[in-house]
């Protein structure tokens, strides 16, 4: 699913061009929070598909209800007719297949914990409308009603635009900005992981990440991540976001080519960068190891963040997995 809000917490910038032209691609969601997590429901596919399906989608959306982990089952519905049932893949709840067999649409279904703007609709409207129909300005919070309906305590969307590349799909149904789609799955990597990083799956979270480990101090209990990703937009621009991230507040453009050196991730070329916050930060020193490599049209970051201290400490193994790190498949 599609629909990763992702509030003041993106990390990497995508930016892409829209043809100005007619509306070919339409988008139906509904958002539904109920206790402790938020439901997301996503169909998205060329306009005349996507308006086959407008009845049935309200009708399963309706027939959603929480029968308190009944047989195992947080949730439960009415499918319609015609549409194919599967689990997951995961992160996603399920999904369903519905229409022609040989050209289906792909209805999601995806359970986030309720927490900070998981259930921000405007968020989250505004990351389908890029990520799926290709529209790169934001919807302006007073034109939300021209795109949603409440119904008792979902709130549907349905919306329209040129479509959206296909380089910035989604691979995992939640908003990753779709290298893994590119390749037609989820990606695999080799590497050698350093003693203390401890991996976790980050794909839940506000920017899902193809590959997270948290590293943490056993002194000071303090943590770091070192998480890759994907994502759009120029180097610099990317750089400069991440110095934001140690509250480097006054860095430009100019600054972040200055702190970019070359070398390589894979034998691909990358750009390395060392950012260090302010020493006098009243929330602590932070400091940023990364690299940025473009491969296939598609750009990785690698991104060590955490307390000044402990980064350094884990400075010789940043370079050390990423000297182990293989695009498994080449290149």
């Amino acid at each position: 699913m599609a629909a990763l809000p992702l509030g003041c917490q993106h990390d990497e910038i995508a930016e892409y061009d829209v043809p100005k032209d007619e509306p070919r691609a339409r988008l139906l969601g509904a958002i539904v929070p109920h206790d402790a997590d938020v439901w997301f429901f996503k169909v998205a596919g060329p306009i005349t598909d996507v308006a086959k399906q407008k009845d049935a989608f309200d009708r399963f959306v309706r027939s959603v209800h929480f029968p308190g982990n009944k047989d195992g089952k947080p949730v439960a519905w009415d499918v319609p007719d015609g549409w194919k049932e599967e689990a997951g893949p995961e992160p996603r709840y399920a999904t369903f297949k519905l229409g022609p067999a040989d050209s289906p649409l792909e209805l999601t279904v995806t359970r986030l914990d309720n927490k900070g703007k998981a259930a921000d609709v405007l968020e989250n409207v505004n990351r389908w409308r890029k990520l799926e129909l290709g529209l790169r300005a934001p919807l302006p919070e007073e034109d939300l009603p021209l795109v949603t309906r409440r119904d008792n305590d979902a709130t549907f969307v349905d919306a329209s635009g040129p479509g959206a590349p296909l380089r910035t799909r989604p691979a995992d149904g939640m908003g990753g900005m779709g290298a893994a789609a590119a390749r037609g799955g989820k990606p695999s990597f080799k590497y050698d992981t350093p003693a203390g990083w401890e991996k976790f799956d980050a794909s839940r979270g506000i920017v899902p990440m193809e590959l997270a480990f948290r590293i943490k101090d056993k002194e000071t209990n303090q943590t770091a991540d070192m998480t890759v990703s994907t994502g759009g937009g120029d180097v610099e621009a990317n750089v400069v976001r991440w110095a934001g991230q140690v509250r480097l507040l006054k860095f430009s453009p100019a600054d972040a080519r200055k702190a970019m050196r070359p070398g390589t991730v894979d034998t691909l070329p990358a750009q390395f960068v060392d950012l260090e916050g302010p020493a006098d930060d009243p929330a602590g020193r932070q400091r940023i190891l990364g690299a940025i490599v473009k491969r296939d049209g598609t750009q990785w970051f690698f991104k060590l963040k955490g307390p000044h201290a402990l980064v350094s400490k884990q400075e010789a193994n940043f370079k050390k997995f990423l000297d182990s790190f293989k695009f498994e498949g080449g290149r």
